[in-house]
């Protein structure tokens, strides 16, 4: 009888085993697949970086192409800057015109 349960506790012991090893395959598959798909998502995030890294560089020549066209029709940017000024919602009304009115009028309605 001790000698049987010794067996069943060896069994208990390598069939425990057995599901450890199981449950680590499987953690370490899952890990795996986790570390996968984080590196696909580096790669599209540093090819999206990329492309917003492209987009600025084109957008700073357009500006820079921009200015030599206005420099080159005799205006000042600084002095363009200087004219730029923010405006109140009053101010903005006190020159509405008609048609400004009626469009206005039509937005709020919705």
């Amino acid at each position: 009888e001790i000698y049987t349960e010794q067996i069943v506790g060896s069994v208990r012991c390598v069939q425990e085993t057995g599901q450890i090893q199981i449950e680590k395959s499987q953690f370490e598959e899952e890990t795996q697949r986790q570390y996968e798909q984080f590196n696909q998502m580096i790669q599209k995030l540093q090819g999206q970086l990329q492309q917003l890294e492209m987009q600025k560089e084109f957008a700073e020549e357009e500006v820079k192409k921009q200015h030599q066209v206005l420099k080159n029709e005799g205006i000042n940017i600084q002095e363009l800057n200087y004219r730029i000024e923010a405006v109140s919602y009053t101010h903005l009304r006190a020159h509405e015109t008609p048609e400004h009115l009626v469009c206005r009028l039509l937005l709020e309605k919705k």
